[in-house]
């Protein structure tokens, strides 16, 4: 459950802040909070970029590329953005949308057939031999929304599904495991944007790879955003850490980054690219799917993405405190035991659970716009195997009437 963080931090000098209506002092409050971070190696490194109305407002970097070798983080520094794969994906799949190639409510099993008898555990996390049919369809909503099932991360591993499979070949396989829940009756973040990438090379007719390069990062000139990362361009390859026991950074056991496209390339994690190429996918988003003269989406497809799914905030509320009650706006309380409850669901396949959180902060933007940062540590069993692991979070939830949606998840440095 390990991954490298993609969050870097990075400064202008003090007369810019003051351009753009942005305040000095609060942005150097932002400074700040990310430099120390990094001195309690908390972080390697950082690189940050804010932008308003299209324009940058605040960029630059801080601590390490390489923690160990002392070579400085540099603002064109390669991550693997691991799960910020998936936003790209989704893109795609609107693209493809506004085509006219399948509508939302389609069933899976029209593109894919092998999708067309499911199987569901009789338990979630259960006995892997005690299932029961399907009662309705994968949708293509279903899979956008992580609520289609496919969460049986332990029925996967002993299917024997590995990178040294194609995605095709992947994603047939992933059709014979039982789901973990009944399709659209639970959320949970599993492995549907595999089967999305999947789907989009039998919309498009191309390898998945092809087609985001020549619809999304060719238009955008995101030149450095890829699977892989060219023999030329790996020193700026950023090395991957994780957090110890004691909430130090140290480097991952495996590092560096394929220098040719894979075998496995999927829609949920694996892209490399850097802080200056996603902020020019953001803002794409930002303008309502249009940047420099070249539109991949329309606003109202945009728009109707945002809105896609919302959750009860007891569903996927992604911290755990012993104590603390949150309070969001007047009279909006939310307590520990559906934090707790929601996060342990997330992570039903790790057996044996048991989670500590540390350090939970809420910030309420406005009414309707919250953020929360948090530490967390876990020990279990991952697939029979005694695991450990933690990190940081940051959850940005935005509320649409008494739903409460999480905009945004990240965890870092290891999850």
């Amino acid at each position: 459950m390990l991954r490298t963080f993609a969050c870097l931090a990075v400064l202008l000098p003090s007369f810019a802040f003051a351009q753009n209506g942005f305040s000095p002092e609060r942005l150097e409050r932002m400074r700040q909070v990310l430099a120390d971070t990094v001195s309690r190696k908390e972080y390697a490194g950082v690189n940050a970029m804010v932008a308003q109305h299209g324009k940058i407002v605040f960029s630059g970097s801080f601590g390490f590329q390489d923690l160990e070798a002392g070579k400085p983080m540099q603002p064109d520094a390669i991550f693997a953005i691991q799960s910020m794969t998936k936003p790209v994906t989704a893109v795609a799949v609107m693209i493809l949308y506004e085509e006219g190639r399948f509508l939302l409510e389609d069933p899976v099993a029209k593109y894919l057939p092998a999708f067309a008898t499911m199987q569901v555990l009789a338990a979630e996390g259960g006995d892997p031999a005690q299932v029961v049919p399907a009662a309705s369809q994968i949708t293509i909503r279903q899979l956008l929304t992580h609520t289609d099932g496919m969460f049986n991360f332990k029925g996967y591993a002993a299917a024997g599904i590995n990178p040294q499979q194609n995605l095709a070949a992947t994603v047939e396989k992933m059709a014979t495991v039982p789901l973990s829940h009944q399709p659209g009756k639970a959320w949970r973040y599993g492995n549907s944007y595999e089967v999305l990438a999947r789907l989009v090379e039998v919309w498009s007719g191309k390898p998945y790879d092809v087609f985001l390069s020549e619809r999304i990062f060719q238009p955008l000139e995101m030149k450095d955003t890829s699977f892989f990362v060219p023999v030329e361009k790996a020193v700026r390859l950023a090395k991957g850490y994780k957090l110890n026991e004691h909430n130090i950074v140290e480097p991952l056991p495996k590092q560096g980054a394929p220098e040719h496209l894979p075998i496995y390339v999927g829609g949920g994690g694996g892209l490399y690219s850097t802080t200056g190429d996603f902020m020019r996918f953001s803002q794409m988003l930002l303008n309502g799917g249009t940047l420099d003269n070249h539109r991949l989406l329309s606003p109202i497809t945009v728009d109707y993405v945002r809105r896609l799914a919302t959750h009860r905030w007891e569903e996927v509320a992604p911290v755990i405190s012993e104590d603390a009650v949150f309070i969001f706006s007047e009279g909006t309380h939310i307590g520990k035991a559906a934090a707790k409850a929601a996060f342990e669901k997330t992570f039903a396949h790790i057996q044996d659970e048991d989670y500590q959180t540390s350090d939970v902060r809420w910030t309420v933007v406005t009414e309707s716009v919250a953020i929360c940062h948090y530490k967390f540590q876990w020990r279990g069993k991952v697939d029979g195997k005694s695991a450990s692991g933690g990190g940081r979070g940051t959850s940005i939830l935005v509320k649409s009437g008494d739903r409460w949606c999480i905009a945004h998840e990240h965890l870092g440095p290891n999850s």
